[in-house]
């Protein structure tokens, strides 16, 4: 193909015959032919295209999808645990502010039971709820110790038994159980005061609560050896007293020195309804030897001054009862084949049944025992001796019993 002469082209020859001509206009150009679209490609190129197999589009296995929506689910579900395991907690949180101490216990001690591969997101929770459901128990004993339940508190303590509490759970029984017995001798009950002490000190011997426990013991013991008399205990605020006497409280051992005398009477009259007449006696000669000059120690000189009585039964040689006159004579004198008695005496009579009491016979002795019998006073003699059978002696604060006395046919 020739290429295109692009040079001016000369006005053509003007027609013949013509006297007009048209006006001259040249042609444009002409236009290059533009570059073809797609390049060609080398004839080896094309073939191999030509050549290579059809391909097919990539998809994922079956099974890689299963365990992916496996595990997103999963993930999903232990994030819902999680999350439902934190709403508990704070709800557990929140019951224990607001003084549900049994309600947070309960909650805490369940999210503690939680367990297994879906709480792998929230594992803090259910670790640390153990621990802040013993402190909620710490938080309700000190309420109920405010409230006066101090046993159930110390027992609600006691069930404290993580170690990292140990200490605290030592420092809210200390601390409780002085201020119950400091608030009971305010009272004053100092029978509990002091109980709550010994407590202590048993409980938490090595504890500041315990130094200051033992510091008040000695002035609440002598409150409540007091409060002992006041209801017929008088040996116990004895032992009490004895104990602050031989301690090293000054003061305390001054008001002990103050409550002797009540507790000694008291404990007498005590140990005389036991029956316990040597101890009673002991124990009011204590008093008048050693406060003679106290109130306390006058009652006791008329206890111990006092006449008793003096019962027996009269029988024959058979046993049978035997009714009649009987007296106590003061004095006895030996005559010869005979004897004399003399008084005071101290008559009764011996019912049907033989049963016979002298009252308010007075101390000392020995009383000489007659019987009206066949008209005259008559007593039963030791022929070796020539001195009354049955002699009888009255002691201080004791009944005399001379059980039966067998009488001559």
């Amino acid at each position: 193909m020739e290429p295109f002469d692009t040079a001016p082209n000369p006005p053509p020859a003007p027609l013949p015959g013509a006297g007009w001509r048209a006006p001259y206009t040249p042609l444009p150009p002409p236009v290059e032919p533009s570059a073809p679209l797609v390049a060609p490609r080398e004839p080896s190129a094309f073939e191999s295209l030509r050549a290579e197999p059809a391909r097919h589009r990539r998809r994922w296995p079956v099974a890689l999808l299963a365990f992916l929506g496996s595990g997103l689910a999963y993930v999903g579900a232990a994030a819902g645990v999680a999350g439902a395991t934190a709403d508990a907690a704070e709800r557990a949180a929140l019951l224990a502010r607001h003084g549900d101490y049994g309600g947070a216990i309960a909650l805490d001690n369940r999210i503690a039971s939680l367990g297994g591969p879906l709480q792998f997101l929230n594992r803090s929770d259910v670790e640390q709820a153990p621990v802040k459901a013993q402190r909620s128990m710490l938080a309700w004993a000190s309420a109920l110790a405010a409230q006066g339940e101090v046993d159930a508190a110390v027992t609600l303590i006691r069930s404290v038994t993580d170690p990292a509490l140990a200490a605290d759970a030592a420092r809210e029984r200390a601390t409780l159980l002085l201020r119950a017995a400091t608030a009971a001798a305010q009272k004053p009950d100092y029978v509990s005061a002091v109980g709550r002490l010994e407590q202590l000190m048993s409980s938490d011997p090595t504890s500041s609560e315990a130094v200051q426990a033992a510091a008040l013991l000695p002035d609440y013991q002598v409150g409540e050896a007091a409060a002992l008399v006041a209801t017929g205990r008088g040996a116990d605020a004895l032992a009490l007293l004895d104990a602050v006497l031989s301690g090293t409280s000054a003061p305390a051992k001054q008001k002990a020195k103050a409550a002797y005398p009540a507790a000694l009477l008291s404990a007498g009259r005590e140990e005389v309804s036991a029956f316990s007449f040597v101890e009673a006696r002991t124990t009011l000669q204590r008093l008048v030897s050693a406060y003679s000059r106290s109130a306390e120690a006058q009652r006791a000189r008329g206890m111990l001054s006092a006449g008793q009585p003096v019962s027996g039964t009269l029988v024959d040689r058979t046993g049978h009862p035997i009714g009649g006159r009987v007296r106590l004579s003061s004095h006895f004198t030996a005559l010869g084949d005979g004897y004399i008695t003399s008084g005071p005496f101290y008559p009764s009579t011996a019912d049907a049944k033989g049963d016979f009491t002298v009252e308010a016979v007075p101390v000392g002795g020995p009383y000489v025992l007659e019987v009206f019998h066949n008209g005259d006073w008559t007593t039963l003699v030791d022929p070796g001796s020539g001195q009354p059978a049955d002699p009888v002696t009255v002691k201080p604060l004791e009944p005399a019993a001379l059980a039966f006395i067998v009488l001559p046919a």
